[in-house]
């Protein structure tokens, strides 16, 4: 079948469907203050993966849908934040919000039974362990067990945004598409991770944010010192000083030019017009959603 714009987009929003029906949940929705999106560009980039190495739409369907029901149970616990909380309310949000990041991870176990695909279940629990291990190597690169240089962090955070994804890459028997398609998923992920970060407020006090670990990178060891002894109420004042000192939204900018530009050469080396179109679209996007987001930046 030759893949359309249309049909393609059908096939997503079929997934998508799928994912919202499979976390719904009164309970959750009653309780849980933040449940997270379904992961449409995720979804779409395994999608695209998943076709151009001929693999049969049912099969596309369950790893994409149980893939992004895992995402947004990660997503979950990743809102989830460090902070004391003393009211009950707040208590019980954050207590709820780990079961339901749990419930929606467990459901992939269940689907992938359904179609007998033990193999997709020992993708996706890889894919889980070595997102595990990236998020324990930036906790101890920010405790300085691990010092790791500004481009190994950029390496460790595209390992934790996109090794659900890359697990599938030997669906196809060609090493160098292998390759190809390693870099487009990574690439195209941490791309448009770091836009989203832009465009969330104070993005430097969340360790799981990729300008915390800047911070903490380019801070000297005075500055290190200062912060941990800080209260929360001045500690975002002290973050916000030295996330302005060393430029580190100059610094992701930087980085986000360089994927973009190493994305739009690789993107016209594939094969397949329907999917460099498709990819295409998707820098289009992020072009035109960075454009606004650096208008709206010099008019505040």
């Amino acid at each position: 079948m030759t893949l359309t714009h249309s049909s393609f987009r059908l096939e997503i929003d079929e997934i998508s469907s799928e994912i919202h029906k499979l976390t719904q949940n009164l309970y959750i929705e009653k309780n849980v203050t933040t449940k997270p999106d379904v992961p449409a560009l995720r979804i779409q980039l395994l999608n695209l993966f998943l076709h151009d190495a001929a693999v049969p739409k049912q099969l596309r369907k369950a790893y994409c849908v149980t893939a992004g029901l895992i995402q947004m149970g990660l997503d979950l616990h990743e809102s989830i934040t460090v902070q004391k909380e003393i009211q009950d309310k707040a208590i019980r949000n954050r207590q709820l919000s780990i079961l339901a990041g749990d419930y929606f991870s467990s459901k992939y176990y269940a689907l992938l039974s359904q179609y007998n695909l033990i193999d997709g279940v020992k993708k996706l629990a890889n894919g889980i362990k070595k997102i595990n291990i990236a998020k324990m190597r930036l906790y101890t690169n920010i405790q300085n067990e691990e010092m790791l240089y500004s481009d190994e962090i950029l390496e460790v955070v595209k390992e934790k945004e996109s090794s659900l994804y890359t697990q599938f890459l030997d669906e196809t028997s060609s090493e160098s598409r292998r390759n190809q398609w390693h870099h487009l998923i990574t690439d195209m992920i941490t791309l448009f991770t770091l836009l989203d970060e832009l465009q969330q407020k104070q993005n430097y006090l969340y360790r799981n944010q990729f300008s915390f670990h800047l911070v903490n990178h380019y801070a000297n060891y005075n500055e290190k010192l200062e912060v941990q002894n800080l209260v929360y109420s001045e500690l975002k004042s002290k973050m916000k000083k030295l996330y302005l000192k060393y430029d580190i939204q100059g610094k992701i900018e930087d980085i986000m030019q360089h994927l973009y530009n190493s994305l739009k050469e690789r993107v016209v080396q594939l094969d397949n017009p329907a999917i460099i179109g498709e990819l295409q679209l998707m820098l289009d996007h992020y072009e035109s959603t960075f454009q606004l987001q650096m208008k709206v930046a010099k008019e505040i």
